[in-house]
């Protein structure tokens, strides 16, 4: 299915990852962790440190500061996408990203 939305190559490129993740390393362990009652036992790490692999969790940055300078509207559907696997994942990211992008621009390199 086409997203509207989409409309430059390197945002199909960043969501194909962001699919591929989604599929191959959210959705497998969803259920499984909503199951847990302990909400320590319903977070995975893992999941944070692959996403951290794959690029996702510095994104926003520039290439400067390790990231790929993805936009507003390209993270928008990152978020979007993770929250078809997780909505914790989706949220966790969602801030990540924000606070990574809010960072980089209100402080110095001191």
């Amino acid at each position: 299915m086409s997203n509207p939305f989409i409309v430059s190559e390197f945002q199909e490129a960043v969501l194909d990852t962001v699919r591929r993740f989604t599929d191959e390393v959210v959705r497998p362990v969803a259920a499984d962790l909503d199951r847990n009652q302990d909400p320590e036992k319903s977070f995975s790490w893992d999941i944070i440190e692959k996403a951290d692999a794959a690029g996702i969790r510095t994104m926003t940055l520039s290439e400067e500061w390790g990231g790929i300078g993805a936009d507003s509207v390209t993270t928008g559907m990152v978020v979007e996408e993770l929250a078809r696997g997780d909505i914790g994942v989706s949220v966790v990211m969602a801030q990540t990203l924000k606070i990574a992008a809010i960072l980089q621009v209100a402080l110095t390199k001191e």
